[in-house]
């Protein structure tokens, strides 16, 4: 809620920026990658993301996919965040897996 003292008169978009659906191919690959790492992930999490902004950059060259990293506490975009070490190891591995396979 706004206080009092702002009306709508006074918001005003900073930023816009497009929406973009990842290839369902590559998620596919991407998720079945994750989970013949880690076969506790069957099925591996699916989320639902505004992030676009890299994909954006790259759609019209290549098809674009998304795998999200566990944040210690769930906290991202903070200098708080905090990933592992075996959690980028494991993303790492199920990527170069998708780049072995199914290029």
């Amino acid at each position: 809620m706004c206080s009092p003292q702002y009306s709508a008169d006074a918001l005003y978009a900073q930023h816009e920026a497009g929406a973009l659906e990842c290839s369902p191919t590559l998620q596919r690959s991407l998720e079945a990658a994750v989970t013949a790492q880690h076969a506790s992930l069957t099925p591996a999490p699916r989320l639902v993301s505004g992030a676009g902004h890299d994909g954006l950059a790259l759609a019209s060259l290549c098809p674009v996919g998304m795998v999200f990293v566990r944040c210690r506490g769930g906290v991202s975009h903070s200098p708080l965040e905090f990933v592992s070490k075996e959690d980028v190891a494991a993303v790492v591995a199920a990527l170069l897996h998708v780049l072995r396979n199914d290029s």
